[in-house]
């Protein structure tokens, strides 16, 4: 839209723009041109600075007001650069002088502005689609945090009681997971009156997925635990046969997690160990009070391998001061250092140890810490018979 009161003007204006591809309403001053202005939306606005009754100045105050993103270009006679100087303070786009020598100018400063708007115009309504798709996300991750909240209060729940106790033995567990839900997972409890089984899994990975996994073996071994109550399998009871059903389960279940695990029962009678092991590495780690020794054993993960077998092995547990099962997550805090493995620098905490406390402070954990790696550590002492 052009305001000029000068109809010379209006109609080389006129000519220029039109031959240039742009559609043109003129108005005759500036109380006209605002009326043009309220019923349709132009693209630009070139106004005379120089008008009789409302001038150029103040019909720009009123375009900024009502469209504060209209572009406008004013038009400027000979010697008044002050009040060009003015307008651009005031918010014009650009200006042209008249008479025109030149109409590429006109067409060029024309073409600048409605360039310049549209890149306004694009880069706000980017502006806004960011901020609904970060409006989304923060409310889509705030939603993630709250269901893994809820998963890590639903996985610590299936966690048995610290401090738990059959016969002379007593139970106790650390688990210090990596991200918010761990791929680790321990368990224990007495089954029938002469036995007390425990197990420590780790799954591979880390997050939503393992801790699935993690629930699904815990609900197998229950799965088994329940029919040894019903007096339907001892299954329960024997761990190179548990592990073999757990591979088979979970092999059939194609979860693309394989899982290394310890497996122990113990029989109160006898004070003796059965246990089978499927990967698991460090290997556990057994304080008679003379030394301590590591249950080696081999055995391929859980649910790689269709027809994997384990082994059984079998330790007297009399003279027993502590047994502790820890996960490979420990050997990321202890590395080998000046020639000394992990595994032996970790054998020869578990021998100057007095409990859970002192065995967590002297490997080094820091609760607060979230390491590369999932921290368990289950811990099974023996208490001696006038304990």
């Amino acid at each position: 839209m052009l305001i000029d009161d000068d109809e010379g003007v209006r109609r080389a204006f006129a000519r220029i723009l039109s031959m240039a591809g742009y559609r043109l309403r003129v108005a005759a001053d500036g109380e006209q041109g605002l009326a043009m202005l309220r019923e349709f939306s132009p693209d630009a606005v070139l106004v005379d600075l120089t008008m009789p009754g409302m001038g150029g100045l103040d019909v720009l105050a009123e375009v900024n007001r009502v469209s504060p993103e209209m572009p406008v270009i004013v038009i400027s006679g000979t010697g008044i650069i002050d009040d060009v100087v003015q307008a651009l303070r005031r918010g014009a786009w650009d200006y042209v002088s008249k008479p025109v020598e030149d109409s590429r100018l006109l067409v060029k400063a024309v073409r600048r502005a409605l360039e310049r708007a549209t890149l306004l115009r694009e880069n706000r309504e980017q502006r806004a689609n960011l901020e609904r798709l970060n409006s989304r996300l923060s409310a889509a991750v705030e939603e993630l945090r709250e269901d893994q909240e809820a998963g890590r209060r639903v996985q610590f729940s299936l966690l048995p009681q610290d401090g738990f106790r059959v016969g002379p033995y007593t139970f106790e567990r650390r688990l210090f997971p990596s991200q918010c839900l761990s791929g680790d997972f321990v368990d224990y409890f007495a089954v029938g009156e002469h036995h007390a089984v425990f197990y420590l899994a780790d799954v591979s990975g880390h997050g939503a997925a393992s801790a699935f996994v993690t629930a699904m073996v815990a609900a197998l071994v229950s799965r088994h635990r329940d029919a040894f109550a019903r007096g339907e399998s001892d299954l329960v009871l024997y761990p190179e046969r548990l592990l073999e059903s757990l591979n088979s389960d979970l092999g059939v279940r194609k979860l693309h997690k394989h899982v290394t695990m310890f497996y122990g029962v113990i029989d109160l009678r006898s004070d003796s160990l059965v246990f089978s092991t499927a990967g698991q590495y460090p290997y556990p780690l057994l304080d008679d009070g003379q030394r301590v020794q590591v249950l080696e054993s081999t055995g391929r993960p859980l649910g790689l391998f269709p027809n994997a077998r384990f082994t059984r092995h079998e330790v007297s547990l009399g003279s027993l001061r502590r047994l502790v099962v820890p996960s490979d997550g420990v050997l990321e805090i202890m590395p080998e250092r000046d020639g000394v493995t992990g595994m032996e620098r970790l054998a020869a905490m578990v021998g100057r140890t007095t409990s859970m406390e002192s065995l967590v402070e002297g490997i080094g954990i820091d609760p607060a810490l979230h390491y590369p790696d999932d921290v368990t550590l289950l811990l099974v002492e023996r208490s001696s018979a006038n304990g």
